[in-house]
This record gives structure tokens, sequence and C-alpha cells, in this order.
């Protein structure tokens, strides 16, 4: 009689890049809606509507904190929207009343009195005047400006207005930007840079900006603002980082004229690689600047050149705009064919050989441009979120390969279409979980005991559904907005460390849950002839202790999946087997 055999798997983490015949025991072969933590493979959280109706779609998300109150930004392509959780104002720029009174003549040369064009106006903004809009050309001081088409209408105008209005974005290009020193900054791309601070009721646009200006991203970086690949006066400069003067807390720069030898604003062109500049982001003391093609540091020298730029990586850039986030004093990077770490000095890939291939083989190739990395610092995860080659619905992330940094995994998981995933405060509390406020079963709650809801002191992720106008909170429920959703693992093409025929008689999941999971184990008898099944055999955790099957082939397969709102955990699973000799297809 052959001798029973016990294989015990504990893997962590999906491998799609390796054969599954050549897979360790330690990896797992495919997955979805699958983490893993403390040495656990666990079904994932899903995500629940928060904030209620929106008042325009989310296209991105800006968290924003005063002194009283924690705000998200979500700006559509044409407005933007605050929210304090509850309620929902429209904070677009709307059309500002100038200073003093312009009574202009039939003539492109205007004259103002008592008027402030040079702190009020910059280049290519229009102005309205006596119920005529024209385009402001060249500012020579505080009252005289030149307009690109002379007004017929002559009446003395003591309102003036700088018009202002919808936004131009673009669903392509999105939304960037940041907070600096209490002044939200946002920009698109195609309208100048827009601020407003705490005390704000609407946008305008960024005070002492350039005229003629706008730039493809701007970041924040200590007391700077940072813009980079601008179009200045019709041409772009894609290769451009321009920085402003350094500004005090709670206000904005007061210049970016790199001409004012008394101030602290320039530029540089990064030409010397033939990437455009994509995005920017602080690491410790500098600032990283990502290329298509290479990687910069920005360091402050002060002196006559103020800023120091070096090469940091020359075989590495950057997909995207938001492919790029921060964790533990490294940077977290998705390039145009690896995703790595660094720390400002040295890099390395984490997922060659684990799941590149399937990353960028499953990335829509039309709709590359639209990945982006959100992290969930609670989990120790970053996800990058991307539209899938299976998505025929939208152009927006339903799929996301999420690497661990501390246990150096990697997961999949679907996504609602998202345009954006911010991690911030949801709101403020409105008290804490008890037996009496609790209306979820004992078998459907995913909160923790006095867990706060809406805690100031507690972050989550917050996705953004452009299509149907939703906030979703992650983290908070075992569904997909209150639907049920398929979790699974398996590992297959397994020879147990035998290369003959095997029976497998039983397995023993050591699980953990709320509800039943479904396994499955198959066989085949020849590589890549095709897996056949037997199962679902429902396992309930406390009821059952494992598994009888009967089971035969060369190579064994098992898996566990879920459809329904309960949660669970695995352990390991033992799989009993003994050899039954070798038997196969010869030539």
């Amino acid at each position: 009689m052959a001798q029973a055999q016990t294989t015990v798997l504990n893997p962590n983490g999906i491998n799609k890049d390796i054969s599954p015949y050549e897979l360790p025991n330690e990896q797992w072969s495919d997955g979805n809606n699958i983490q893993f933590d403390n040495d656990k493979t666990k079904k994932i959280l899903g995500h629940s509507q928060v904030f209620g109706s929106l008042g325009t779609p989310p296209y991105w998300l800006l968290h924003f904190s005063t002194p009283s109150v924690n705000y998200w930004f979500y700006p559509s392509l044409t407005k933007i929207y605050r929210t304090d959780g509850t309620s929902h104002a429209n904070v677009t720029r709307v059309n500002k009343v100038l200073t003093g009174s312009i009574n202009p003549t039939a003539s492109t040369s205007v004259v103002g009195v008592g008027t402030a064009f040079t702190t009020e106006l910059i280049l290519g903004e229009s102005i309205l005047v006596s119920g005529e809009t024209r385009i402001v050309s060249a500012i020579a001081d505080n009252t005289h400006l030149t307009v690109s088409v002379a007004f017929t209408d002559t009446a003395n105008d003591t309102s003036p207005e700088l018009v202002q209005g919808d936004y131009s974005a673009s669903a392509a290009y999105g939304w960037n930007g940041g907070v600096l020193g209490g002044v939200a900054i946002l920009n698109n791309g195609i309208d100048v840079p827009q601020m407003i601070g705490s005390a704000g009721s609407t946008f305008s646009t960024l005070s002492n900006w350039l005229g003629n200006t706008t730039c493809s991203v701007i970041r924040p970086f200590k007391q700077f603002l940072v813009a980079l690949d601008t179009t200045e006066s019709s041409s772009r400069y894609p290769f451009r980082v321009r920085w402003s003067h350094p500004a005090e807390g709670g206000t904005v720069p007061v210049t970016w004229d790199d001409s004012d030898a008394t101030k602290d604003a320039g530029y540089v062109d990064l030409s010397q690689t033939n990437g455009f500049v994509v995005d920017s982001l602080p690491l410790k003391d500098i600032n990283v600047i990502y290329k298509e093609d290479s990687v910069w540091g920005m360091s402050f020298e002060g002196g006559q050149s103020i800023f120091r730029f070096f090469e940091i990586f020359n075989d590495a850039g950057i997909l995207g705009r938001r492919c790029v986030k921060a964790f533990d004093e490294n940077h977290f990077v998705v390039s145009n064919d690896d995703v790595y770490i660094h720390n400002g000095q040295t890099k390395q890939s984490v997922i060659d050989s684990k799941m590149r291939d399937e990353l960028f083989d499953s990335i829509h190739a039309s709709y590359y441009d639209r990945t982006f990395v959100a992290p969930n610092y609670e989990s120790n995860e970053m996800w990058i979120c991307f539209v899938s080659g299976a998505n025929t619905t939208d152009a927006f992330a339903d799929k996301a390969f999420v690497y661990n940094w501390r246990n150096q995994t990697w997961s999949k998981r679907d996504l609602p279409h998202v345009s954006h995933i911010g991690w911030g405060i949801l709101g403020i509390a409105s008290g804490a979980t008890n037996w009496d406020g609790d209306s979820a079963s004992w078998d459907t709650d995913t909160e923790s005991w006095d867990y706060r809801g809406y805690n100031p002191s507690q972050t989550s992720l917050l996705m953004a559904d452009a299509t149907n106008s939703k906030l979703f909170e992650s983290g908070k429920t075992n569904q997909f907005n209150s639907v049920n959703y398929l979790s699974y693992i398996e590992k297959t093409s397994m020879s147990l460390g035998y290369s003959g025929t095997k029976s497998v008689n039983k397995i023993v999941p050591r699980l953990e849950g709320t509800g039943s999971v479904n396994f499955y184990v198959g066989q085949e008898m020849l590589p890549n002839e095709g897996i056949t099944w037997k199962g679902p055999y429902a396992f309930t955790p406390g009821t059952h202790s494992e598994i009888p099957v009967r089971v035969t082939g060369n190579y064994i397969a098992v898996k566990a999946e879920s459809t329904d709102n309960k949660s669970w955990s695995l352990d390991n699973m033992e799989i009993h087997w003994s050899p039954s000799g070798d038997r196969g297809n010869g030539v």
C-alpha cells in the first residue's frame, strides 16, 4: 500500500508570470478580490456609497482640512464642488468684479480709473466691460492695458469684471494639484491653475500666476509651487520645470517671474533625455521629477541657482500622471514596463517574475494613460488602478493590482469603474458603534467595536465614480455597494513533490469566517490539457473539519471561492494524498 502523504499549503501572494507548473508551494497561481495579511489569505472588504447625492460627476478628489472641518473637493470637467460629508457646495470660479472703473474708447488701449490691473489680471484672461468681452493682451501698469480687439461700446463701466465661469477639463487629462500652506491648488492643464483658501467660497485664478501660461501639472514642494510641462504664449515647453518664489504660510507665492533678481522664482528645461516631464513628488528633502524615460532630483541649495537638478535614474521613468505615491521614505512608481520602488538613490523592481507580464498585458492599450496609483496606508498597500482590456463599458478603472509592501505580495481586485481614488478623512463622526446603534447581524457586521463611523482620526480610501456621480468608501462592508461579488483563490498544476500519479482523499482547510466557502479539487493527467474540477464542497468554519474527496491525476489543483456577503480568511490547507503509480500518454 502506498504511503499516505500530507502537503501543507500556505501560499502568500499571487504569481501569474511564472507557469503554475513551476510555481513553488508558497505562491497562488490566480485569484481575485483577495488580499494577504498576517500570513492569511483573506476575502477583501468591498465598498459602500457615502456623502449622498453629488453636485457634479467626480473626476478627481482632494482632501482639504481646515481648523474646524474636513472637506473633499471633487471636480468634474466643468465644475468644482466641495463637501463636508453632508452638504455639497458649488465652489466653481465665478466672474470677479474688478477694482475701479473703465471707460473704454474705440481702441485696443484701455485706461482705468482707480484700477489694479497688475495685481488682478494676467495676460490671456478676459474682461467684461459695458457688456463686451475682450482678451487682455498686454498690461502696462495698474491703469493701462491693451485688449485684443477694440471695444465698440464706450459707456463707462463702474463694475468691470474678470470673466471666469465653467472649466474646460478633459476626461483624458484629468485634474491634479495639492495643498500649499492651507491653500488648495487645482489644475487641469487647459485652464489656468485655481486656488481657494480655508475661508473661500469659490475658486479663483492662482494669484500672481504667469500670463498666457498653462501647465500640465502643478505640485507643492516645501514653500514653493512647481509647474511642469508649461505652455507659454501658445508655445509648449514639455521639458520645463518652473518654480515660484516661496510662499508665506496661508498664502500663495507672490511671483513666478524668473527675471526678477530680487525673488527666487525660476525655471529649468530638463532636455537631456527625450522624455517629457510628467509628474513630481517630494521624497525626504528633495522633489523627485519624473520624466517619461528618466528620474531627476530637485534639491534646494539657495544662491543664484536656487535649486540643483541632478539625474537619479536614466533607465526608468513613469507611465503617466498620478503613477507615483510615497510610503516609508520610498516612492512606489509605475513605469511604462515595470513597477519599482526607490529611496532616491537605489531602486528595485517589485513586480518582475511575479505579475509584470500580467499587468501590462491587462491594461487597455487605448487608455494606459489613465492608470493611477492609490495608497491604502491602513493595509500597507499600493493599488495600481487601470482600465482593463476587458472593459467595454467606459474608460474608467475597473481593475487594481495590489502590492503589499510589508509582505511583498501581489493580489488583484475589481473596482467600480473609478476615475480616481483618494486617501483622507471622510468626515466628522456621528457617534460610536454600540449594541443599540448597530443594525447589522453578527455574521455580516464588518465594523470594529466602538468604531466611530467617519472618525476624524480614521482615514480611508474614497472612490470617485464619475459615470454614476457617486462616491464610495472602501473597506467597511463585504459587498460592492450592496451587491455580492465573487472572491476566489486557486493553486493549480501542483506535482506535490512527486512526479507520478497521485490520489487525493481529503483536504483540510484551516478557515475562519462568518459563512460557508466553496472548495474545489481538480486534476490533470497532462500539462495544459485542462483541469477537471470536482465540487463545490461547501465548508463552514466551526461546523466542518475536512472535505473528503477522491481525485486522481499527475497534477493537482485546489480552489476556494465565495459569492455571498460573509467574510473569511484562510490560514493554510492540508492536502492528504498518496502515490498511485505512473500514468501518462507516450508518443
